[in-house]
């Protein structure tokens, strides 16, 4: 199965720098359907859903409507710094 931009992207940065930091609705859900699918080996990633800094904006009714912005941070796990099960 071919590998998506945003996918191809991912591992090229983590690669490179150790992880990747990005915000967007894609990239969310890219990140989510490929932890569910398995095939984020050797990688974590931790997501976020917050309100942008207070901003809203006005929908057809004239409602004030919170914008959300979406967060994603992908990093390589080391073994060497991951927490190991204790002995007792």
């Amino acid at each position: 199965m071919a590998i998506s931009k945003t996918e191809q992207e991912m591992r090229e940065t983590v690669a490179k720098r150790g992880f990747w930091h990005v915000t967007g609705k894609r990239a969310f859900d890219v990140t989510k359907r490929l932890e569910e699918l398995g095939k984020l080996d050797g990688l974590t990633a931790s997501y976020g859903c917050h309100n942008a800094n207070g901003v809203f904006f006005k929908n057809q009714w004239n409602c004030p409507r919170p914008k959300l912005v979406y967060e994603v941070v992908v990093r390589a796990c080391d073994p060497a710094i991951a927490p190991r099960p204790s002995a007792s």
